[in-house]
């Protein structure tokens, strides 16, 4: 249930980002602080993130898997992917994921400013199952399937459309 858990909360992360980043676009004519978005992103999440990876080091010397390189630029999941094993400390891949989504979003959000955007989502929601099945059937590397990017877009997507719904009702309604 676990796995579940980091789905649903990747779909509300989908929703909130989404949801806020339209909302802005629509009262600025299609920007986007980016600064003040990574800045909250940032101030958010990065000091009691690195904060427990320098707990761990000292508690766990040296990360046993020699991924700290790897968990300190949020791609533990790109690097579970790549050993195809699970790996201590395990549960920096979905904070990782959250991350690498903050980080491409916004960008995508300003190139398909009331545009696209629907197409780019369902994109994400075929990437992702295609994805999981590639790296299961075809390389039989679980843990790229369920860690890779590629492999959580449509749980971060769900989200996304239902926000762009949200959001449109309130376009129509202005």
């Amino acid at each position: 249930w676990g796995l579940v858990g980091v789905y649903v909360f990747f779909s509300i992360s989908g929703y909130v980002i989404t949801l806020r980043l339209l909302a802005e676009q629509a009262q600025s004519n299609g920007n986007i602080d980016l600064r003040r978005f990574f800045a909250r992103r940032i101030i958010r999440i990065w000091p009691i993130y690195f904060l427990t990876i320098a707990f761990i080091y000292f508690v766990h010397p040296g990360f046993v898997d020699g991924g700290i390189g790897w968990h300190m630029s949020f791609l533990s999941n790109v690097f579970f992917s790549i050993k195809g094993a699970f790996l201590f400390p395990i549960h920096f891949w979905s904070l990782s994921v959250e991350q690498q989504f903050y980080l491409f979003w916004p960008f995508l959000l300003i190139a398909c400013y009331k545009r696209n955007l629907i197409i780019v989502i369902a994109c994400m929601m075929v990437v992702s199952p295609v994805s999981r099945w590639y790296f299961d059937a075809h390389l039989h590397n679980m843990q790229a399937a369920l860690y890779a990017p590629s492999s959580n877009l449509d749980c971060l997507a769900a989200g996304a459309i239902a926000a762009v719904t949200e959001a449109r009702k309130t376009w129509h309604q202005m």
